[in-house]
């Protein structure tokens, strides 16, 4: 083999050990992902479901079944296939690790059913608990916030000003309506970060699949993009849910604030 050819060969194995590298940053990313979204989501009160526990058929190749003699089938297929002793890639070991624990709760009548209840892909569920949850987080935002601009109009007016100045720091207070909106936006940052983050990384797990990584990769790869538009979907659905609540609470606030900011606007009438 001549010079070039040994070169043009090290350098695609050094593109595949890098695309490799990329993978698995993109596999351990999803992953930390998952965890920020269920936290924040736990925060706020919003039960969602788990998407790692909807990958157990994925994890042993094959579809929804009630057949225990093809998840049997499928379990030894797949065992063969990663085992270690087999397959030197790295990856096979958390493979197998993968398989080995859907198979533990698939092969089981009682958890199988508890698990195939409990997992209808992409819901979220927004409960009363759920309510409560998003609302207090806004309107503990929203007093923050409120006393932070009281605290401010009290001192703008407690020195000589122009009449000019003085409507202007009452209209800025009076308006409730805009400092409710920045109490939602940054009681939710979070959640709604999560979301978005949550998109780039599909993205990005879309594109790595059509690079030249190891069929294994893939593999992991889709149960990672399957498990981020699970998670995209709750997403979606919570997000719904949460439109409804900020204009709950809002329509709430408006029978309190209301009167407030028209006795401040009329104090220099």
């Amino acid at each position: 083999m001549g010079l070039m050819s040994r070169g043009i060969n090290k350098l695609k194995e050094l593109n595949r050990r890098r695309l490799e590298h990329e993978a698995e940053k993109l596999i351990s990313k999803s992953k930390l992902l998952e965890k920020e979204f269920a936290t924040e989501a736990k925060r706020l009160g919003i039960a969602i479901n788990s998407a790692d526990s909807r990958s157990y058929y994925e994890a042993l190749g094959i579809k929804f079944t009630t057949d225990q003699t093809a998840i049997k089938a499928a379990y030894q297929s797949m065992v063969k296939k990663y085992h270690p002793d087999v397959n030197k890639d790295k990856s096979a070991e958390q493979k197998i690790i993968d398989i080995n624990e859907a198979y533990s709760v698939l092969k089981d009548k009682r958890k199988k059913e508890v698990y195939d209840l409990s997992s209808a892909r992409g819901s979220s569920k927004l409960s009363g608990e759920s309510a409560k949850g998003v609302s207090n987080a806004i309107l503990k935002r929203y007093s923050e916030l409120r006393n932070r601009d009281f605290r401010e109009f009290n001192a703008r007016v407690s020195t000589p000003q122009y009449r000019d100045s003085i409507k202007a720091a009452i209209e800025e207070t009076a308006d409730w309506r805009r400092r409710y909106d920045k109490a939602a936006i940054s009681a939710l940052k979070g959640f709604a970060d999560c979301g978005n983050r949550i998109n780039h990384a599909k993205s990005d797990v879309k594109n790595m699949l059509k690079s030249g990584i190891s069929d294994l990769q893939k593999e992991r790869l889709r149960q990672r993009l399957l498990a981020l538009e699970t998670m995209s979907m709750s997403f979606s659905e919570a997000e719904k849910g949460i439109g409804l609540i900020k204009e709950n609470v809002k329509r709430e606030l408006a029978a309190t604030e209301d009167p407030i900011s028209d006795k401040l606007r009329r104090s220099v009438s």
